[in-house]
């Protein structure tokens, strides 16, 4: 939408058309469909006739002209027109305007094909109730968007005389103390310029006094400010066109000056002895007076001049409520008086600050509420005997926030953080605490949840801000010196691994801790035994294990169920790295979908079923994000 796209226009009529929605008043959909929502029609006699016309002459004005843009107009009526509709449809027909005719109900269905544009099957429309009426908007928007994708259609040249019509629709507005606005519908012709003649409204047979204005304006002009004007004043306005040296007929309404308060007025940016008092201005005015009253009774004032729209408010008693007006003035003449009410702040500083939620980057900031205040600043760094392991930093908040998480911080640091009170522009005393965030985390929770007799599972917590986990293993009876210890780094997701190839009836010495970076978390160890090989494996291997669906970064499994287990152990791991990720299901669980993977990727995925202390054999497969 817009001047080099579609422009919208809305006419509503009845006895007389008025424009509701200008062809230029909205660049945006949404701004057209509030507009239009907004909308309220009050039934009387179609003359749709005269409607037709009036939309002829608004896709005519020359501030919507375009003549590479196709014209269309949608008539929607629900009766029979009350006069003749033929001049008006050919005016537009005429004007290479095509003619879409919506009717509904009660409406002529002849009449509608004399107004719609040629062939009449395909630019009328009829529904029997106005409910229906959306039924046949697709059809609808079909045809309008193949018309406006068509060459506009030509114009033809009317031989008849244009009919003149003098300036109409007359309204009056920015009503002030000593001036008013008249604008007004352009009249048609070859209109050469306006006369304006304002003078006061007086009862009749009174004649006129001198205070009377005339006003000359351009023909392409459709609005004048009016000034000079007595206050609080009732005045008759006329306008008439011009054409060369006549003047056509006049039309005339009435407006009135009036002594305007101040639109607004804001008491805001409360202090313990300070308030700030912002308004609107109003036009005209050569000053305003602000006046504030304490609940003790006292009075003071001040009298601004005309550029200001705000005033701090000093010398006031913390936590008291403060009666405010303000009113403007218009030379020697008071105007209308505004009251506001506002309440110095008690205090102006946090008395609770509190630190919580502490971890090895982050903690918890909480306090209490400043009435009045506008805003927050938290400030934070590492005192000197840590200075090097992080850097000072601050931040502003809204009025509304009273907790706030610092992130990444070093770990075991001291840190001193400060809070203070913004009030607008100036800032209060602050309240200082300290905090030191906990020092690397080590695993929590490690244990072995089964066993076979060649391998180990485990599983264990999440550590927070741990980047991946370490795991080792070795075995520890003697005899068996000749294995190494094996290691494997796993992602920061797992939380669960299987160690496979162990030898049978033996100790090994397990081992995992948490990495943070390039750092390493203190190690966690445990010693277990291996099954004998005799040991029967009473676990069942999973069936019917299957890809069900497969997304951007998601793949979900499912098998059939087994009786006897206490959970499912899946395992998964991409193609080209060695982080695997597991996870234990309940035993009523016969699907999962794996979240969080990459894209376009293949993975190795297993699933094994748990019970009796002990993991059966897993079943894997393959598939691709």
């Amino acid at each position: 939408m817009g001047r080099g796209g579609v422009q919208l226009g809305l006419a509503l009529y009845g006895e007389t058309p008025r424009m509701s929605v200008e062809l230029t008043d909205y660049v945006a959909i949404k701004e057209t469909l509030d507009a239009v929502q907004d909308l309220s029609f009050k039934g009387s006699s179609l003359r749709t006739g005269s409607a037709l016309a009036f939309a002829a002459q608004a896709l005519a004005h020359q501030d919507t002209q375009r003549e590479e843009a196709a014209k269309v107009v949608v008539l929607i009526t629900d009766g029979k027109s009350s006069d003749s509709v033929e001049e008006g449809a050919q005016i537009l027909q005429d004007g290479g305007v095509t003619v879409f005719a919506v009717g509904i109900k009660d409406a002529d269905k002849n009449e509608l094909g004399r107004i719609a544009s040629d062939p009449a099957a395909e630019h009328v429309l009829y529904v029997e109730d106005f409910q229906l009426l959306p039924n046949v908007a697709p059809k609808l928007s079909r045809r309008l968007c193949f018309t406006a994708s068509e060459p506009p259609r030509p114009v033809k040249q009317r031989v008849q005389a244009e009919q003149i019509l003098g300036p109409r629709e007359l309204r009056v507005s920015e009503h002030s103390h000593n001036s008013l606005r008249l604008s007004w519908v352009a009249a048609t012709g070859r209109v050469t310029g306006y006369s304006v003649r304002v003078h006061p409204s007086l009862p009749p047979g009174q004649p006129e006094t001198a205070h009377q204005q005339q006003v000359e304006v351009d023909g392409d002009t459709t609005t004048v400010l009016v000034t000079n004007l007595k206050p609080s004043t009732k005045y008759v306005l006329t306008v008439r066109a011009s054409y060369g040296g006549a003047l056509g007929e006049p039309a005339a309404t009435k407006g009135k000056t009036k002594l305007l308060p101040v639109e607004s007025l804001l008491l805001q940016n409360e202090t313990t002895d300070t308030l700030q008092a912002r308004w609107s201005p109003v036009r005209g005015a050569t000053g305003y007076r602000l006046t504030w009253t304490s609940a003790e009774g006292s009075i003071q004032d001040v009298t601004l001049g005309s550029s200001y729209s705000y005033y701090m408010i000093q010398g006031l008693e913390p936590g008291v409520e403060h009666t405010v007006t303000i009113n403007p003035i218009f030379g020697d003449i008071e105007g209308p008086v505004v009251t506001g009410k506002a309440t110095t702040v008690a205090s102006s500083t946090v008395q609770t600050l509190n630190v919580s939620e502490i971890s090895i980057n982050s903690l918890l900031l909480s306090w209490d509420s400043v009435m009045g205040a506008t805003g927050y600043r938290v400030a934070w760094g590492p005192t000197p005997e840590f200075f090097g392991k992080d850097r000072p930093r601050h931040l502003s908040l809204s009025k509304s926030v009273t907790s706030h998480q610092l992130r990444s911080l070093a770990p075991d640091t001291e840190y001193v953080i400060s809070l203070s009170v913004l009030f607008g522009s100036g800032e209060g005393p602050g309240v200082t605490t300290s905090a030191r965030t906990a020092p690397l985390g080590s695993v929590s929770n490690f244990k072995v949840t089964s066993h076979t007799s060649t391998s180990l599972s485990l599983a264990w917590s999440a550590t927070a801000a741990a980047t991946k986990f370490k795991l080792t293993w070795s075995p520890v009876a003697a005899g068996k010196g000749k294995q190494v210890a094996r290691t494997r780094y796993l992602g920061s997701r797992a939380l669960a691994h299987r160690i496979d190839h162990l030898v049978p009836n033996t100790l090994y010495r397990v081992g995992v801790r948490a990495l943070f970076s390039r750092t390493e978390g203190p190690e966690v160890t445990l010693t277990h035994h291996t099954a004998p090989s005799g040991d029967s494996n009473p676990i069942p291997t999973i069936q019917d294990l299957r890809v069900t669906d497969t997304g951007v970064n998601t793949l979900k499994l499912a098998w059939k169920s087994l009786p006897g287990i206490s959970h499912y152990k899946i395992s998964w791991e991409p193609s080209n790295s060695d982080s695997e990720s597991s996870r234990l299901l309940p035993a009523e669980a016969v699907s999962f979908a794996i979240p969080n993977l990459k894209d376009s990727t293949t993975y190795t995925i297993s699933v094994s079923a748990v019970g009796k202390g002990q993991e059966g054999n897993p079943t894997v497969l393959t598939a691709r994000t």
